[in-house]
Parts: structure tokens; C-alpha cells; sequence
């Protein structure tokens, strides 16, 4: 067993013993990512809310979803890069969410904040 500290409320014992302690992380990153990403989204739609305008449920899953993917992504390539310099692993691990969050977001071209 490691003595990594995991920042998530799973830890590696949750998961079926089939999974390497890598997917698992993988795993649990992304749920932890996704269950940021539409508690982010939720927000905004509250906040945004009025009389006029519903909440868009599709919006808040999606942002869930992207986030998720995005996470994973980045733990993977965190992961790939193993003992390398920690900020270097963590400038490679902005640049794959950054890239990933941009590819994912459909533009919103036309509307005004």
C-alpha cells in the first residue's frame, strides 16, 4: 500500500481489486472532477436564475461531463509523467485541461455575458 495522500473522498479500497491503483485514481479523479464541474454549473445557473429563464439541466450535465473527462485527462498525464519536477507535471497537466475544456465547450458565439 502507498502512503499518497488522496484529496478525494474515495480511497483505493472502494474500487473492485481488478482496477491498478492508476485506474482507480483515474476513476475517482473524474467522478471528483464531474461532481465539481455541475456543482460549478448549478451555481451559475442559480445565480443567473430569474423569472424569465429555467434552469438548463443539459448545461449542468455537460459541464459535469467535461470537467470529468477533463480531470481524468489530466490525472492520466499527471500520471504518465510520474517523478518528473512537480511543476513541470503540473504545467503539463494545465495545458491538457486548457486544451480539453477548450475542445470540449461549444463556442458560444452570439451571446453576451
Amino acid at each position: 500500500m502507498s502512503d499518497r495522500y488522496y484529496p478525494s473522498p474515495y480511497y483505493p479500497h472502494d474500487c473492485p481489486e481488478s482496477f491498478s491503483p492508476s485506474t482507480v485514481a483515474v476513476l475517482q479523479n473524474a467522478a471528483l472532477g464531474a461532481t465539481v464541474g455541475a456543482a460549478a454549473a448549478t451555481a451559475a445557473q442559480i445565480k443567473r436564475h430569474d423569472a424569465d429563464h429555467r434552469l438548463a439541466l443539459n448545461d449542468v450535465l455537460q459541464a459535469g461531463a467535461v470537467t470529468g473527462l477533463t480531470t481524468a485527462a489530466a490525472t492520466l498525464v499527471g500520471q504518465s509523467l510520474g517523478c518528473s519536477k512537480t511543476l513541470t507535471r503540473f504545467a503539463a497537466m494545465f495545458v491538457t485541461s486548457a486544451t480539453l475544456m477548450y475542445l470540449l465547450n461549444p463556442s458560444k458565439q452570439g451571446e453576451s455575458q
